[in-house]
Formats: C-alpha cells, sequence, structure tokens
C-alpha cells in the first residue's frame, strides 16, 4: 500500500510521471501503470499517450522527434495496456502493426 501511494503520487495528470534514467515519457507510464494496476493512477498518462501515438502507430522517444522509437512504442503499449486498454482498441491495434 505505501509503495503504491507513492508510485501514484508520482503521477501528474495528463501525463506519466517523471522517469530518472530514461527519456521517453512511456518509460515512466510503463513502469509505473504496470506496478500500480489497476489503481486509478495507471490511467493518467492514457491521454498523453493516445495524444502523441504517431501516424505509423509507433510513439518518439522524445517529443518531436521526427521518427518512431520501438523502444518508446513498446513502453506506450505496456503502458496502454496497464491502464486496461487491449488489442482490440484502436491505439494498441495500431502500435502493434
Amino acid at each position: 500500500m505505501l509503495a503504491e501511494s507513492l508510485l501514484a503520487g508520482r503521477s501528474r495528470p495528463g501525463g506519466p510521471g517523471p522517469s530518472d534514467w530514461y527519456l521517453p515519457p512511456s518509460y515512466g507510464a510503463a513502469e509505473t501503470g504496470s506496478a500500480i494496476a489497476p489503481h486509478r493512477a495507471s490511467r493518467t498518462a492514457t491521454p498523453a499517450l493516445l495524444a502523441s501515438q504517431r501516424a505509423d502507430g509507433g510513439w518518439p522517444r522524445i517529443p518531436d522527434e521526427p521518427y518512431s522509437s520501438p523502444t518508446a512504442t513498446g513502453l506506450a503499449l505496456t503502458a496502454l495496456t496497464a491502464s486496461g486498454l487491449g488489442p482490440q482498441d484502436t491505439a494498441v491495434a495500431h502500435g502493434l502493426r
């Protein structure tokens, strides 16, 4: 319960909690979300992740990067599935292609 509260407290509205060592916002969302799912805080990053998905289905390492990163994409998909989305959801299905 203490760890859940600590991790939930690191989440912020509209985006994931900060990552201490890896740039993509999806990293903090994936690690925190996986640890505290199905806690509501695991879903706070979902809107920001959905908004940052690229037309090719992937996610960038950092905002405004001109290409999608396989690692950032995998982390974003991990965070989205921890938040309750699944392969039937459009964003997840597009990211898996």
